[in-house]
């Protein structure tokens, strides 16, 4: 059985509003996502930003690091203990994956730099995300189409490359929107749009934050996927729950091939 830690990065005032406000946290919502693609995975949690120490990664198959809502990029020194995390799991050459703020967070700690788009926010739906040409060979694409479209959630985005990774996905907005870096014993995959977002979930938030209410309304009339069409313009094989989550399901299916090698 798979070991999966999910890794908080959200700080525990932003987890409460979560919460409070009737939304899942992070976590809590990415575990639910991974145990609905497989059953039999083994769940845990860690907060950086709540000081809590982490597991014995010994007993870990694989690493997910949430997107987070902090105000800070992941350069702040507020970013230290998530960034200390992140390090840790690539010292112990553990297969990860990131979301949005995970995704930047690696770029990162790898020798990168982020920074608020110029574009502005990309919120709800990332149109016209394209495959690279390394994409097509890559694991982490399998079964996407040449061009989709994905739910997102994001202000600031990755802006200068580290050395070694590779591009999978870009759009107009930004050119970095998934990325593998592998080698030297590490192995990240990300995305800066949400695998583990339902359609209802970005709504929520959108809803939460107070950005672009009129769509924030129809992402969630539009959790009843029958009436995606109506609402968004995409179908429900676009933002339905098999395409949505296809990268967390390729990332898996490699973290147990792993795990039975």
């Amino acid at each position: 059985m798979a070991h999966i830690l999910i890794v908080e990065s959200n700080t525990p005032e932003l987890v409460a509003e979560s919460r409070s406000q009737g939304r899942l946290s992070e976590a809590d919502n990415y575990a639910s996502v991974l145990c609905q693609i497989n059953v039999a995975l083994r769940i845990t949690s860690v907060a950086p930003y709540a000081r809590e120490a982490l597991p014995p990664l010994k007993n870990v198959s694989g690493v997910v690091f949430t997107g987070s809502g902090v105000a800070w990029c992941v350069d702040d020194p507020r970013a230290e203990a998530l960034e200390g995390t992140m390090r840790a799991v690539f010292a112990a050459r553990l297969p990860a994956y990131g979301s949005c703020n995970g995704l930047q967070m690696a770029a990162h700690v790898l020798g990168g730099t982020c920074g608020a788009a110029p574009a502005g926010r990309e919120d709800g739906v990332a149109l016209g995300l394209t495959l690279s040409p390394a994409a097509e060979a890559h694991p982490m694409m399998q079964g996407r189409d040449a061009v989709f479209a994905a739910v997102c959630v994001h202000r600031d985005e990755v802006q200068t490359l580290p050395a070694g990774v590779v591009v999978l996905v870009g759009n107009g907005h930004s050119k970095v929107q998934a990325m593998v870096y592998e080698q030297d014993g590490v192995c990240f995959w990300g995305s800066q749009y949400h695998s583990e977002y339902s359609v209802r979930y970005v709504g929520e938030i959108l809803r939460d934050i107070g950005v672009n209410l009129d769509l924030a309304s129809n992402m969630m009339r539009a959790e009843q996927e029958e009436a995606m069409d109506l609402a968004l313009g995409l179908s429900q094989t676009e933002l339905g729950h098999d395409m949505r989550t296809l990268e967390l399901q390729n990332w898996l299916a490699m973290v147990a091939a792993r795990v039975a090698a």
